[in-house]
């Protein structure tokens, strides 16, 4: 069985976020699509954090370089 190093699991770990955040964003659209959006509609705030995660780690490790 393959050991993951640290570096490696902090480099997988925004684009890992970003892809829970669709699926659970796609969660969300069948859930409200079954009726259940006012139960639902706070997800979306989270699963919009989730995938704009990633653009944010980088926009952040970009600006520490200049």
């Amino acid at each position: 069985m393959r050991r993951w190093t640290r570096k490696e699991l902090d480099d997988a770990f925004p684009t890992i976020v970003r892809y829970t955040g669709l699926v659970l964003t796609v969660a969300l659209v069948i859930g409200t699509f079954l009726g259940y959006g006012t139960q639902l509609s706070a997800g979306f705030v989270a699963a919009g954090g989730m995938i704009l995660y990633k653009t944010i780690k980088d926009a952040a490790a970009n600006g520490k370089d200049k």
